[in-house]
């Protein structure tokens, strides 16, 4: 028999038969997990004041459904391992899972039955009930509910009426049937009211963030729009029970995008277009941070968003963007307007270069931009740049610059991540850099123009031999007119082959650029708006414990200091949604030391789910992509933060395999590994055998990377079997 949750209940409360149970006993008594798991479960059943699962809950562990399922031995078996692994991991639905199998199991074994009420006694529970249904209460909601119970307490509290002499009594129901129908109506009526308010609630966006107006250059409010934004900021959500919390984090179905780097502003040695051939300045570090952005899967065509990716060198800025060198007398009409940032849910990081060297940090809502602004876009954040008529709306991750041509027209360069350019007015003129696309885009009104730039990186790939790729589309949701251009905006020396050097993009069609040849472009043909685009306009709404989480970071954030500092103060929190994003931006700023410890993290309480452990993957393969300095530092990090010894080792996992040329024996190791001690040992290795066996589904619902070795024994004999079975096939 199978030591699982189920049977392991089963054993506790005494519904096993004889033979069964001396079979599970030696095997609880042989593990040194399960008896610890026994003892939770006695502690978590007997702790006065644990929460419980709300009854309206949705998923898998919060539907009361799915419990009711399990304790009735009908949850389908796709779904019976998962429901276990949640209960494994929370005490709150331990407790409701271990409770209720007991009192099942006490009446399955024979307890005494409940004697019916009799009257008097139905008639006391009944206005027991009811004085507390009427009871005085400050909540208005209800007051119907509240009126109609007193009503019934007090036609309950009067003495019935004589019969006069002579008359026979009407046939009438009896006191206890119109007792229990007025009970009955007056709950359904209160539980109607909670569930209304309680929906009504739940409707309600969280504002975390204020919004302030765009400035006019002639007038900065950098003053006037910062305490908005620290007001809208102390409005804090209660937060969730440290269980619930974790639980409720990472929606894995939403795999949260990890982040760029932008760190020192370098994926490969290679400075952004604004610093195209200059010197560093003196003092700049010679390899600055980078950033890790989130992996998505690579796209050819753009009728699916998620199609679009997008090839990148490695995008560096090794030292700040300089200003272009102002043309001799400029007239004063000429100068370009100050952009001010508009926080829009969004925290939005910009470059400082002073006597102290150059570092990240905040840049308060409504401040004027800077005529050259390096910025980069933490975890969760949607910040939005506004400079008149144009509107620009960045994605997390996103790293790039703001600048000016010299005849005024704005200039946006997205080194790695997204945006979305958007404007009011009849016609705008703005300048774009996108990997090898520069150009400038002639907007129409309210006709918005995507911008994406993704580094690309094969499965298996070292990047301290081989440098990734990049590539860079930009989406027309409108009818826009492209022109290629040099960085300053003047007309091209030499156009990319593909497309024209003045073409039009008509609404849907997009231009494609990939660094594998990169003196071409090509024109896709029309399709859906991507989803990324969507994703921006909706401002990342949805996602409500992540955008929590930037509210509390750009708070963390607000006060002097040091930027790196905060954040590994906020990586150390309670919170599982703050230290992902901490860590993450972290990760964002060429920082991966608190990145491979929370993805190494498998204490009690601690290691993440193993949807979030995916999210800190996401930014390990985004390093990765941006070419070898960042893979440089990283293994650095996996040497001095992953298990003792074993960094080398952590990083060829984290490599990722080659699903067309696997080797047998390295799939071998790859099994021997599934029973490592270390944590994220199993989980590098369970995901690389699920890319490289792609068919094994059944061995890989049997698995779980966070389970003991004793319950993933009968699944790596599934996949020893699989794996021995494959080699078979490939030998001559």
């Amino acid at each position: 028999m199978r030591l699982t949750l189920r049977t392991l209940l089963a054993y506790l409360d005494g519904l096993l038969p004889e033979e069964h149970r001396a079979e599970l006993e030696a095997k609880v008594n042989s593990s040194a997990v399960v008896p610890q798991l026994v003892a939770r479960i006695r502690d978590v059943v007997s702790r006065p004041g644990l929460a419980a699962p709300r009854t309206d809950g949705r998923g898998l562990a919060e539907d009361p459904n799915t419990v009711a399922e399990f304790l009735d031995n009908a949850l389908p078996a796709e779904r019976l391992e998962a429901f276990e692994r949640i209960c494994i991991d929370s005490d709150i639905h331990l407790a409701e899972t271990a409770d209720c199998h007991a009192a099942l199991a006490e009446l399955a074994a024979g307890a005494a039955e409940i004697a019916p009420l009799d009257q008097d006694a139905a008639r006391r529970v009944l206005m027991h009930v009811v004085s507390h249904l009427g009871e005085p209460t400050h909540d208005t909601d209800h007051a119907e509910s509240l009126a109609m119970a007193r009503q019934v307490r007090k036609a309950m509290s009067e003495p019935p009426r004589r019969q006069a002499a002579g008359k026979k009594p009407a046939p009438r129901a009896s006191l206890a049937a119109w007792l229990s129908a007025a009970v009955a109506v007056v709950l359904v009526v209160a539980l109607a009211g909670l569930l209304v308010r309680s929906l009504w609630k739940s409707t309600r966006p969280p504002q975390d963030v204020a919004v302030a107006a765009p400035v006019a250059p002639e007038a900065p409010a950098g003053e006037d729009a910062e305490p908005a934004a620290e007001a809208d900021g102390a409005a804090e959500p209660a937060a969730a029970p440290r269980d619930q919390a974790a639980e409720e984090s990472l929606p894995a179905a939403v795999p949260q995008p990890a982040i760029p780097d932008p760190a020192a502003a370098v994926v490969d040695n290679q400075p952004l277009p604004a610093d195209r051939g200059e010197p560093a300045q003196p003092g700049e570090p010679s390899e600055p941070s980078e950033p890790a952005l989130p992996a998505e899967p690579a796209v050819t065509a753009v009728a699916d968003a998620s199609a679009v990716r997008l090839p990148m060198m490695e995008a560096a800025i090794e030292g700040p963007i300089e200003p272009d060198p102002p043309a001799a007398e400029p007239p004063p009409e000429a100068e370009p307007p100050a952009a001010a940032m508009v926080a829009d849910g969004g925290l939005l990081l910009h470059r400082v270069i002073d006597d102290a060297g150059s570092r990240w940090k905040r840049l308060p809502p409504g401040e004027p931009l800077a005529p050259t602004e390096q910025f980069v876009v933490p975890a969760a954040c949607y910040p939005v740049m506004t400079e008149g008529s144009l509107t620009i709306t960045l994605l997390p991750g996103s790293l790039g610059s703001l600048r000016h041509d010299p005849d005024g027209t704005p200039r946006v360069e997205i080194a790695f991540g997204r945006g979305i350019v958007w404007s009011e007015a009849a016609e705008q003129r703005v300048g774009v850099i996108a990997g090898g696309l520069v150009g400038v885009a002639s907007l129409g009104p309210r006709q918005p123009l995507g911008i994406s730039v993704e580094l690309l990186r094969a499965p298996g790939g070292d990047p301290l031999v081989a440098p990734p790729g990049q590539q860079a589309v930009v989406f027309a949701g409108g009818g826009t007119r492209w022109q290629q251009t040099d960085f300053e905006g003047q007309p091209a020396a030499a156009v990319l082959a593909g497309i024209d050097r003045e073409q039009p993009l008509p609404r849907g069609t997009a231009i494609q650029w990939l660094s594998s040849d990169p003196a071409a472009a090509r024109l896709l043909p029309a399709g859906r708006q991507p989803a990324r685009m969507q994703e921006a306009s909706a401002g990342g709404r949805g996602r409500l414990w992540a955008a929590r989480a930037a509210g509390r970071m750009a708070r963390q954030l607000a006060a002097d200091g040091s930027t790196e500092e905060a954040l590994r103060q906020m990586a150390a929190s309670r919170r599982p949604e703050d230290r992902l994003a901490a860590a993450t931006t972290l990760a964002l700023l060429g920082d991966y030391d608190e990145l491979v410890r929370l993805l190494c993290e498998d204490r009690p309480g601690q290691k993440l789910l193993e949807s979030q452990w995916e999210t800190l993957d996401q930014a390990v393969q985004l390093a990765l992509a941006r070419g070898e300095n960042a893979s440089a530092r990283l293994l650095q990090s996996f040497r001095a933060q992953g298990p003792a010894g074993r960094g080398e080792e952590l990083f060829r996992l984290a490599l990722g395999v080659d699903p067309s040329g696997f080797p047998a024996a390295d799939a071998a190791a790859l099994v021997a590994s599934l029973e490592d001690p270390a944590l994220v040992i199993r989980r590098y290795a369970f995901k690389n055998l699920k890319a490289a066996f792609p068919d094994q589904t059944e061995a890989a619902w049997a698995y779980a990377p966070d389970r003991s070795r004793l319950l993933n024994d009968d699944a790596v004999s599934r996949w020893r079997r699989a794996v021995e079975s494959a080699a078979a096939e490939a030998a001559p």
